[in-house]
């Protein structure tokens, strides 16, 4: 999610909780039909959906995925109507200055959505630039022109749309077709200097990949981080970022001359901040830094910082990663900060953790991972979970949900809630407050509780 440089708001899910003590706000529905009075529906294609929303810092544009396809208005000359006939996802662009939905690209003739579906995408932190991942054969691209053939296999490939240019993005290493890649795509990030972040499952067919195997060695069977760099002097202008850091040479059906491979395990889970130079993701690989120290292949949360990778969920004595799991990573806008979720009991010192779930960190490069989820006495975790972690644009501020019952003085909720971290003065507080203190926190006959928190700059 794109965010802005001080706190605004706090955005919670609310479930059967008595009024809380949250300022009310005026809501708009972005999903909303091209007359602007009614939400999106598909008349065809299954049942309606949205998802996969990210958006502008500024709140001014929303990027979704939607089955919807009376979100735009009729295009000219298309006997269809709607300007969206695929009857399956496609991705929108949704403006507050106008209230009107985009579809952020379209066939060769202009009259229509694509003939594959598009899923997922990811707008910049200024709302300058959208990526987003598509299967189309058709979609009307201006770079690189002439199109190159064939034209896409229906394979999930990436695609730029800045300055109302459609860039393909997912060209083999010599840019003369599009790469081979079954199934292609599966997540994808950009920032507001352009570079588009994506992670890439290879083809095994004959078709040429996004890099050379004849300088970097792709065997290990999973998704891989790449770049896709304006300023690249790759011919693809894209660039393999997991590398191994020991390739150790030959490997079992890599080309004699390559000189490089890709880390010994996939990525996912990617994040990248607002000016587009730093990116967290999680892999399992433990050849991603050198020297190596992860022995145990768990998940853990890393960094790439401007060309180098960085483990930010080492343990206490920085000789191996945590002794559990790491994911969920969340950086903020400016790149200083790293949160994440791991039941790892090893990353911070001094720390007592008994509670056998998962617990939210943060991470500066000053300072190393600190518990965010602590207990009141500043000694242990909570005494239950803590999750779905989200950070300010300057990483002071970090709000989570957790089923604890001891992270304030006052608190002996008994379900979940939501708290906002203070980083800089250690303190927590609960967020999901009642409004009146006599009520009860769960009201009679509902499960009660607050969940998945989000905050803005």
């Amino acid at each position: 999610m794109a965010h802005t440089s001080v706190l605004k708001f706090i955005l919670l899910l609310l479930v059967g909780l008595a009024p809380v003590a949250v300022q009310a706000v005026g809501v708009r529905m972005v999903s909303v039909d091209a007359a602007g009075s009614a939400a999106g529906q598909a008349t065809t294609g299954g049942g309606l959906e949205h998802k996969n929303a990210s958006m502008s810092a500024d709140a001014g544009k929303v990027l979704y995925s939607s089955l919807a396809d009376n979100l735009t208005s009729p295009l000219a000359d298309n006997d269809d109507a709607l300007g969206d006939s695929n009857n399956v996802f496609d991705v929108f662009v949704w403006e507050r200055s106008s209230g009107a939905n985009s579809v952020v690209a379209l066939n060769l003739g202009g009259t229509s959505s694509g003939d594959g579906a598009g899923i997922l995408g990811h707008i910049s932190a200024d709302g300058s630039q959208v990526a987003f991942i598509n299967d189309s054969t058709n979609l009307a691209v201006d770079e690189p022109n002439p199109i190159p053939t064939p034209t896409p296999d229906g394979d999930d490939h990436v695609y730029l749309l800045s300055g109302g240019d459609l860039t393909f993005l997912t060209l083999n290493y010599d840019a003369s077709s599009p790469a081979g890649g079954s199934p292609g795509a599966q997540e994808v990030q950009v920032g507001n200097n352009g570079k588009v972040f994506f992670t890439w499952f290879p083809s095994n067919s004959s078709a040429e990949g996004l890099i050379d195997d004849k300088q970097i060695c792709d065997r290990n069977g999973d998704y891989d981080l790449y770049v896709y760099d304006p300023a690249s002097s790759a011919d693809n202008k894209v660039e393999l970022l997991s590398i191994s850091t020991n390739p150790d040479f030959p490997d079992a059906g890599c080309d004699p001359a390559a000189t490089d491979k890709t880390a010994n395990d996939g990525v996912s889970d990617i994040m990248v901040n607002a000016s587009g130079d730093k990116v967290v993701f999680v892999s399992a690989a433990n050849d991603l830094i050198s020297p190596q120290i992860e022995a145990d292949f768990d998940d853990d949360v890393f960094l790439w910082d401007n060309g180098t990778i960085k483990m930010v969920s080492k343990n206490a004595t920085g000789d191996d990663g945590g002794n559990g799991q790491s994911i969920n990573p969340i950086i903020s806008a400016d790149g200083s900060t790293v949160v994440f979720e791991s039941n790892a009991t090893d990353l911070v010192a001094g720390i007592s953790d008994g509670n056998g779930s998962r617990d939210v960190f943060v991470w500066t490069e000053a300072l190393g991972v600190r518990l965010v989820s602590v207990n009141e006495t500043g000694l242990a975790t909570g005494n239950a979970g803590a999750f779905n972690p989200s950070v300010s644009g300057n990483g002071n501020l970090v709000v989570f949900d957790s089923d604890a019952s001891d992270l304030t003085a006052t608190d002996n909720q008994t379900s979940t809630q939501i708290y906002l971290r203070n980083v800089l003065n250690n303190t927590t507080e609960m967020v999901s407050l009642k409004a009146n203190p006599t009520d009860p926190m769960v009201p009679e006959g509902s499960s009660g509780g607050a969940s998945n928190p989000l905050i803005s700059e």
